[in-house]
């Protein structure tokens, strides 16, 4: 998917206001060169090419950034406050559906899936591990691990399916994102 980083756009108020408009409008301006937001959507040189996906792209509070209003229209997203994206070669039939809550990295140009983080007790887990028949696998996991893992494994009031401890003994044990997912869901509901 080509991905365009239209920048980041912030709220403003021109000065001096234009005196045709309502005093409630709302204005947005590209941080890095002061274009306003509605000169790029009417103005003689338009920011976006035709027939492309436009998106707002927000911060998350782990640092990871994620599409939000998605449209083909440009009209129907307002950035203050979020970075905006263009998809040029986007082929389905719904945007919204196909691209709204994903991850982007800004790094890559590339979006993913936002993980679910899922959050059970220890005795959950530790049922839910034997209900699969790996609780005798992480058991030894824990026991071969150093001191501040057998410390979180015996002493934890909850277990995170993000923590980098959880991951990594599943990793350990060969299990996949899908296995660890799996695992937490059941977990949940016993």
């Amino acid at each position: 998917m080509q991905i365009i980083d239209q920048g980041q756009w912030v709220a403003y108020v021109p000065n001096p206001f234009p005196p045709d408009l309502a005093l409630n409008t709302a204005f947005a301006k590209r941080e890095s060169d002061g274009r306003d937001w509605y000169d790029a959507l009417y103005g003689p040189t338009p920011l976006f090419l035709p027939d492309t996906v436009k998106a707002t792209v927000w911060p998350l509070p782990n640092g990871d950034w994620q599409v939000q209003a998605v449209d083909r229209d440009a009209t129907r997203i307002f950035p203050p406050g979020a970075r905006v994206i263009e998809i040029a070669d986007y082929a389905g039939a719904d945007p919204f559906a196909d691209l709204n809550g994903k991850k982007l990295d800004f790094g890559t140009m590339t979006l993913s899936e936002i993980p679910v983080v899922l959050t059970v007790t220890p005795r959950q887990i530790r049922l839910a591990m034997s209900a699969v028949g790996v609780r005798q696998q992480v058991e030894d996991y824990v026991k071969a691990a150093p001191l501040d893992v057998q410390d979180s494994w015996d002493y934890s009031t909850q277990f995170v399916s993000t923590d980098p401890m959880v991951v990594g003994c599943m990793t350990a044990l060969g299990k996949t994102s899908a296995d660890l997912d799996s695992l937490f869901r059941l977990a949940m509901t016993l």
